[in-house]
């Protein structure tokens, strides 16, 4: 998609499971997101950014979704703007209500979160635009992967092994860098060192699983620290796998592969997984 303007998009949610999927798949390109995670800072959003869509999800902490959903159609008059209901409700009395307030999208989660761009900009009215964007179609079979490592030579061997056709790669050698990089790149798997300038491993850890409260992502400790508490607290952060260096790399994209799949796998047992 190629504008000038990004689409002042607000989501209504107040599951943080949920937020984190939504930021890691919604588009940063293509939409500037406002997040609400309750009725009452739904609708004060809503007066102060004037999106032009709301996705609403309807079981909200005050008012809920559809009491939103009034104070837009009917408070306000505002029958611009795009309004996409997110939910897992089903009940058909719900769907009607919200229907007599005219929402231009009734999604039953859980959906495919990986189609969510296109399918939030149909329901707008851009029907059949094709989007420019990074990790969308042109990437859809590749997995993004993130490699922290401040080791020069090390970073070669990875992009010496690790095949292009599997994995598109992206190497930072700074942690805090690395940390720029998953909010900027959303990575599905990250390789980090333990020993990084400006920010460590275990800093970095604290920051996607405590901070941003992602459980999603994989990561997997590559290190030559071989000490059992310094693993058993990589451990505390639900990491995937815990790498000694010097590493196996003829066996690498194999073992990276299995530890992300696992932990899909898993993901998808607790009702966790892409489409949900």
């Amino acid at each position: 998609m190629t504008a000038a303007k990004k689409i002042r998009l607000l989501v209504v949610e107040d599951d943080r499971k949920t937020v984190v999927l939504y930021r890691r798949y919604l588009s940063e390109d293509v939409f500037d997101i406002d997040y609400a995670n309750g009725g009452e800072t739904a609708i004060a959003a809503y007066e102060r950014e004037k999106p032009d869509i709301v996705m609403l999800d309807l079981s909200l902490p005050g008012p809920d979704g559809v009491e939103v959903l009034r104070h837009i159609r009917q408070t306000r008059s505002d029958l611009a703007t795009t309004v996409i209901v997110a939910t897992a409700m089903h009940r058909d009395e719900l769907r009607k209500q919200c229907e007599e307030h005219i929402v231009q999208g009734y999604l039953i989660k859980p959906f495919d979160l990986k189609t969510i761009n296109n399918v939030i900009l149909e329901l707008h009215g851009y029907k059949g635009m094709e989007l420019d964007l990074d990790y969308d179609q042109k990437d859809a079979e590749r997995l993004r992967l993130l490699i922290a490592e401040d080791d020069k030579k090390l970073a070669a061997i990875y992009n010496k092994f690790l095949p292009k056709d599997v994995f598109k790669v992206r190497i930072e050698q700074d942690g805090r860098e690395a940390l720029t990089a998953y909010h900027s790149w959303k990575p599905d798997i990250v390789i980090l060192d333990l020993l990084m300038p400006n920010m460590s491993g275990l800093e970095f850890l604290e920051e996607i699983r405590e901070q941003a409260g992602d459980f999603y992502l994989t990561i997997i400790v590559a290190s030559g620290e071989r000490k059992a508490e310094v693993v058993k607290q990589c451990a505390k952060f639900d990491i995937q796998g815990y790498l000694l260096k010097p590493l196996d790399v003829q066996s690498l994209a194999q073992t990276i592969l299995t530890h992300h799949k696992r932990h899909q796998l898993d993901l998808a047992k607790k009702g966790w997984g892409t489409n949900w």
